[in-house]
């Protein structure tokens, strides 16, 4: 039995694959947030340094903000409007991008920048996870098994 040249064997074959695989990955992932690739600007020393033009930067945005939207009573932007709207939600810069677009039209949609619709929105969010809760096995086991054990419990007591 002569072997083809062209055949590969199977360990071959799989290592080909895998390569594969790993390129269609590395071209179509797109890392965000905390796992992103880190930039010069995240570096402690970095940040030292550029802190006196962040904070002036800082004081100049919230003056403004104060002034365009306190005294003035203009209306806000979009960009400030999803702003608003991620203070609500208190999430980080990097957790709102990590937002799909779509997602962010349906919170201007909705109009969750205005604190009323924001706390009725969340309120409806709220009940619906606990809906789903209560509906999801694993959390019922696990809360006979808090019923049934109680929290875990850490004591000292040497007697």
């Amino acid at each position: 039995m002569v072997k083809d040249p062209k055949e590969k064997s199977k360990s071959e074959q799989k290592e080909e694959q895998d390569s594969i695989v790993r390129m269609v990955i590395e071209e179509k992932m797109d890392i965000k947030g905390a796992y992103a690739k880190p930039t010069l600007f995240d570096i402690l020393w970095v940040q030292l340094v550029i802190s006196p033009y962040t904070l002036v930067k800082y004081l100049y945005w919230y003056i403004s903000w104060i002034w365009n939207h306190t005294i003035l009573r203009k209306p806000y932007s979009e960009e400030e409007k999803l702003y608003i709207i991620r203070k609500y939600m208190k999430m980080g810069q990097h957790q709102f991008d990590a937002i799909e677009d779509h997602e962010k039209e349906q919170y201007l949609k909705e109009e969750l920048w205005v604190k009323e619709n924001y706390k009725r929105w969340h309120k409806e969010k709220e009940e619906a996870m606990k809906k789903q809760l209560a509906e999801s096995s694993r959390y019922k086991q696990y809360r006979r098994y808090i019923k049934n054990h109680g929290v875990g419990r850490m004591t000292f007591d040497d007697s």
